[in-house]
């Protein structure tokens, strides 16, 4: 079935949403084979290129972009971003003072203000680090609306529409409709730019591209409540749409719906049975919903249509058992002696051979394949260790200015009625933290928030600024985090934050949120360490664990942290101790569910059957529950190691007991 520019268009953001890079890749390129021109091709071509370490090939695509729709701000940020990480910076400054005659406002660049030489960096009315009203928030493109919000756009709309801004208009316009599709001021808008809405849905499969742009951009968002919401009510008038059922299926999904989700995306295979992407988005909601012998069935299928696409054989190799003459070994052997592969999909493809190894014994081959997709993650990300120690210095700096801060938060503002107590959920990455968020939203009164990124934001904005906290941002912060919060885990009388990095600021934790609750999960340092050696992360942000001194050193920083911590706030941190909990699992959560003041149920002892689904690098241990693994399966690789490990000695227990994390 030949797509027309506008599902391709879809379609590619679709996939580049779902993490299916080669398949967005092809579908731009589609695009841009017809519109050379067309700006958001080249956007996103340019985000791909960046998104495989290839800042070079960025650039044009980005710069096409600009040229042919300057009056996005995206493409100004964009362009300007990649000429900094070439060090082009004496074009990145002539572009941002180009941007101004275009109405771009300066402080949009204010993030690139660090990495520019001093002599040219912007002034200070420039800067918005979190102080007062320069706190960040997300865009209200997505969100629900309330009537002066709502109203501002429409006025926003009609003004760029008026000043020949058409397609910034019609994006406003869009976004409206994507929340609210029959408010008529809008309609009434897009019609006098010639864009029509229900007249289209006669004899058409897909809805206008402005709608699915919204859609997807409420996606993008988070805002995952809208989206279902929107995409339900354009499915009444394009029933066949595909682009549209993903979309909603999608929503489901990041909500954790799980039945609707497989019912959506099943509902699209009725439609086009021979659709790879939609196999494998069946093949990751029933992996959510915890059918792992189906989801396995579908990528399967996936691959089958479309044998060449990486994504696919890593999410089904993390699933999986393999077993001695698998061909799926043979198949990702084959596509990694591929010279052209680029070096993200490398590394992925590495990472899922590495796991394939182990299963069936052949650890030289599994050792060998982590120590080169780690290499080619290490230098993709070109971590530098120094500028860790530097943040590190810079919190233990900032904790002395803090203390001399006298803005806290008000006795009567800590405990609204109706509003969550957060428990921040904090320790190393694959230390337990998602088992224990778990356990605790398994019972009835907490709602799981994931991994939030808002703390870490800004805890390392105000820590590299030494920014002064001042009562307006603390009141600023804690109503934009908390609206995150209910976003994502609606009620609840507490809500989780177990983004596991938090721990490098407790300090603003206990400032902010005097009323929160933070447990700080430690497990065996070696089995934390081997277990971020051979994880490749999602996030950007810990690029320390792709090399094992690195990896080691890291872990260093954080004890003496946490040590620190420990000392200033002795009553605020509850130190669970993971080995005992999977070793005595009543007794310690018992004592967890006390400490955060729940009243016990017996369902948090089985995080197993826990229908919120953790999507993290632990989702399928979690699926085993609490059990005894055998963290000292490092052991079998010990040596390979070379004695990378041995600093770790000073802080082990000698108690190896855990495998979730």
């Amino acid at each position: 079935m030949t797509l027309t520019i506008d599902e391709a268009l879809a379609e590619a953001r679709l996939a580049q949403q779902n993490g299916q890079l080669q398949e967005a890749e092809r579908l731009f390129s589609q695009v841009l084979k017809v519109h050379p021109d067309h700006p958001e091709a080249n956007h996103c071509m340019g985000a791909l290129a960046i998104a495989v370490a290839k800042p070079a090939e960025a650039l044009p695509f980005f710069g096409a972009a600009l040229k042919a729709d300057p009056q996005n701000a995206s493409h100004w940020l964009s362009y300007v971003d990649i000429l900094l990480q070439l060090d082009m910076i004496d074009e990145a400054r002539r572009v941002m003072d180009t941007a101004a005659r275009f109405g771009i406002d300066a402080k949009q660049f204010a993030p690139f203000e660090t990495r520019l030489p001093s002599s040219t960096k912007m002034t200070a009315e420039g800067r918005g680090a979190f102080q007062g009203e320069g706190l960040s928030k997300k865009p209200t493109e997505g969100r629900a609306l309330n009537n002066a919000q709502l109203n501002r756009q429409l006025r926003q709309a009609s003004k760029k529409a008026k000043s020949g801004a058409h397609q910034e208009a019609i994006s406003i316009y869009s976004g409206i409709l994507a929340i609210y599709p029959k408010n008529k001021r809008a309609l009434d808008g897009l019609a006098e730019l010639g864009v029509t809405v229900n007249a289209n849905a006669v004899g058409k499969v897909d809805p206008p591209a402005e709608s699915l742009t919204a859609l997807t951009a409420l996606i993008e968002n988070g805002q995952f409540n809208e989206a279902q919401q929107a995409a339900a009510t354009l499915r009444q008038s394009f029933p066949k749409s595909i682009i549209l059922i993903n979309i909603e299926g999608t929503a489901f999904a990041r909500l954790n719906r799980h039945d609707e989700a497989i019912e959506c995306f099943r509902a699209a295979l009725a439609i086009n049975p021979e659709s790879a992407r939609v196999h494998y988005y069946l093949g990751a909601a029933l992996e959510d919903a915890g059918d792992l012998a189906a989801a396995c069935n579908s990528f399967t299928e996936a691959l089958r249509l479309d044998p060449g696409d990486v994504g696919t054989h890593c999410q089904l190799a993390a699933i999986k058992r393999f077993r001695e003459g698998d061909p799926q070994i043979v198949a990702m052997e084959t596509l990694l002696a591929d010279k052209a592969l680029p070096d993200k999909l490398r590394s992925r493809l590495s990472f899922a051979l590495a796991k394939a190894y182990e299963d069936v014994g052949a650890l030289d081959k599994s050792f060998r394949h982590l120590k080169q997709a780690n290499a080619v993650r290490s230098r993709l990300l070109g971590y530098d260790a120094a500028q860790d120690r530097e943040l590190f210095a810079n919190i233990y700096k900032y904790h002395e200015l803090l203390e001399a801060t006298p803005a806290e938060v008000p006795a009567s503002d800590r405990s609204p009625a109706g509003e969550p107590v957060p428990i921040f959920i904090v320790g190393m990455p694959r230390s337990g933290t998602t088992l224990v968020e778990q356990i605790l939203s398994a019972h009835s009164g907490v709602g799981a928030g994931g991994e939030v990124e808002l703390m870490s934001q800004l805890g390392t904005a105000i820590v590299r600024e030494q920014s002064h906290l001042s009562s307006q941002t603390i009141r600023d912060f804690r109503a934009m985090y908390k609206s995150t919060l209910l976003d994502r885990a609606g009620g609840g009388a507490f809500i989780t934050d177990k983004l596991p990095q938090n721990f490098r600021y407790i300090n603003l934790i206990a400032r902010i949120f005097p009323e929160a609750r933070i447990i700080h999960v430690e497990r065996d340092p070696f089995a934390t360490c081997w277990s971020n050696y051979k994880q490749n992360f999602v996030t950007n942000d810990l690029g320390y664990c792709y090399d094992l001194a690195d990896t080691v050193a890291y872990y260093t920083l954080y004890r003496e942290l946490m040590d620190f911590w420990f000392g200033q706030y002795p009553d605020r941190i509850y130190r669970l101790d993971y080995e005992r909990l999977v070793s005595d699992q009543e007794t310690e959560t018992r004592k967890l569910a006390a400490h955060v003041e729940l009243d016990w149920q017996d369902a948090m002892l089985a995080p197993q059957d826990n229908r919120r689904i953790a999507r993290t690098a632990s989702q399928q241990q979690i699926r085993q529950g609490v059990y005894k693994g055998s963290s000292a399966q490092w052991r079998k690789f010990e040596s390979f190691l070379a004695g990378a490990f041995e600093p770790l000695g000073q802080y082990s227990s000698g108690n190896c007991d855990s495998e979730h994390s």
